[in-house]
């Protein structure tokens, strides 16, 4: 028997992901239901018609002029969420969906008592955690995040070092309540005959290219990873960084105009649209993720599909996805990252190659679509 699955993210922080999770279940013969706000960054978000999909979170509110006025835009959110929390009750209220699966808690004081609603109704709350402790996040905001989860039914966190990383943040909730599932794989846009992509960021075969991509934020680590990159280029004149994503503050706004007029860098600035995001990938050889901590990331998966080798740090979980398809940073210093861009940079092409292969493997074998379905719903069963 087919379950009724409510996905709440109010914000869409992670738009890509919920939607391949929603595209999954409804797949899998499951009745989904995804509940957001407007995604202003891409128009042409991947939206199947499997699935339903509601937009009751800051409507009048989702313009693209307030991104330009980013206070003010956090101010009428903050006002309205709460609002919407009380709208979207009442659609529970009314639907009595079976399981109610929130991706993000960003006010979480709201939060608490939106979940407390839900749970006198005798429905599941399942709740995924994209950060252990959020970047966003104050002390406070750790203790009243505790509250919250401790009222769900079920934690969802995608590999066993975040795990453990969460119940030593919150000792109080047990493990019996916690559920590992591997991040699910986004498809990517592909083209049905691609072409070299090289000739558009000024590449030629002979350059070695190293790719950072995403949104740019300090946790990222990418200020090491240009200070690595500028003795990487001293010795290995034909290396090349590229990189591409939109800057999130002033501050990586800066680090961006400064990478612009280092030698060897190619830099792409703002949101790459996700049709174009394979062009980035067939131009590089190596994808490097120089993060200073973090809980998953998307963005590794999605380089792994592209069949790339990776250089993570071992930080959060992403060391559990390499296996023999890149490189670990021991620890995050500029010169660990730097020997190790150096030891992938002298690997032999044919040895990347198969590296490469093997990420995509690892992609299909444990981060598909329907082995993610089929935990999930197994999860959200024993809840019922």
């Amino acid at each position: 028997m087919a379950l009724t699955i409510w996905q709440l993210d109010p914000a869409n922080l992670t738009p890509y992901y919920n939607l391949a999770i929603c595209q999954a279940l409804a797949q899998a013969g499951q009745q989904v239901r995804y509940i957001t706000s407007r995604y202003l960054y891409d128009k042409h978000l991947p939206i199947s018609q499997q699935f339903t999909v509601e937009y009751p979170y800051f409507r009048g509110i989702s313009q693209q002029w307030l991104l330009k006025t980013p206070r003010l835009r956090k101010l009428l959110r903050g006002l309205s969420y709460p609002i919407n929390h009380w709208q979207v009750l009442q659609k529970i209220k009314h639907h009595q969906p079976d399981i109610i699966h929130i991706q993000w808690s960003r006010l979480p004081r709201f939060d608490l008592s939106f979940i407390r609603a839900i749970k006198k109704l005798n429905r599941p709350v399942v709740h995924t955690i994209h950060n252990v402790r959020s970047s966003f996040a104050t002390d406070d905001d750790i203790t009243q995040l505790g509250k919250v989860y401790h009222l769900c039914d079920q934690i969802i966190l995608h590999t066993y070092a975040n795990q453990q990383a969460f119940l030593a943040l919150y000792p109080d909730i047990s493990v019996d309540k916690t559920t590992v599932i591997p991040m699910i794989h986004a498809p990517s846009h592909i083209p049905n005959h691609p072409y070299p992509t090289r000739h558009l960021f000024q590449l030629t075969k002979e350059h070695f290219v190293f790719l950072f991509f995403g949104i740019i934020r300090q946790y990222k680590g990418l200020d090491l990873l240009l200070e690595a990159f500028r003795q990487i280029h001293k010795q290995y004149p034909h290396a090349r960084l590229l990189i591409a994503g939109k800057p999130e503050t002033q501050s990586d706004l800066q680090l961006i105009y400064s990478a612009k007029n280092q030698p060897g860098v190619i830099v792409r600035e703002g949101f790459i649209p996700a049709d174009i995001l394979w062009q980035y990938f067939a131009a590089a050889d190596i994808s490097v993720f120089p993060y200073r901590y973090v809980t998953q990331s998307a963005a590794l998966i999605q380089a792994m599909e592209f069949g790339k080798p990776v250089i993570v740090t071992d930080v959060g979980g992403l060391a559990e996805v390499i296996d023999n398809n890149g490189w670990i940073v021991p620890s995050i210093t500029v010169e660990n990252l730097t020997q190790t861009m150096i030891d992938a940079l002298n690997t032999p092409e044919q040895t990347r190659l198969i590296m490469g292969a093997r990420s995509a493997e690892i992609v299909a074998t444990h981060h598909n679509s329907q082995a993610i379905a089929q935990k999930l719903v197994a999860c959200y069963q024993r809840l019922i």
